[in-house]
């Protein structure tokens, strides 16, 4: 949540309520990013976990070909620190053929645990939703 809706001030709109909640399953190999000897092999700095400048943007679509390249269906994703809570969570970028199952929990707005976690713990505002 943080991540998908820090450009909106971590608010969440009437609108973004009606978007559905997805669960992803499944053990995926993936590339650490969050480990400085794979950044440092690979020749990156840190931007590569924390920025969104478009030009760090390519360049991690560059990387993503590259792995895949490497790599082939062998790895399923990247895995890299989160750019709002480092120390606490991190995101997985996961590539088309990762052995992943979704499951629709539903729609973003009936979901009361998750919405309350994000208003008491991450600084939320959430328009229009009911307890």
């Amino acid at each position: 949540m943080r991540e998908r809706f820090d450009d909106e001030g971590r608010i969440v709109s009437v609108d973004h309520l009606r978007l559905y909640v997805v669960e992803l399953r499944g053990a995926v190999r993936v590339l650490d990013l969050r480990r400085d000897r794979n950044v440092d092999a690979l020749e990156l700095d840190d931007q590569i976990n924390t920025s969104r400048a478009p030009i760090v943007w390519g360049a991690c679509q560059r990387l993503a070909d590259k792995v895949h390249s490497w790599y082939g269906d062998r790895c399923g994703g990247i895995v890299y620190r989160s750019l709002t809570t480092p120390q606490r969570s991190a995101n997985l970028a996961f590539f088309a053929h990762a052995p992943l199952t979704a499951r629709i929990l539903g729609r973003l707005g009936d979901q009361t645990g998750l919405l309350a976690a994000c208003v008491l713990s991450d600084g939320f505002t959430v328009e229009g939703w009911r307890i």
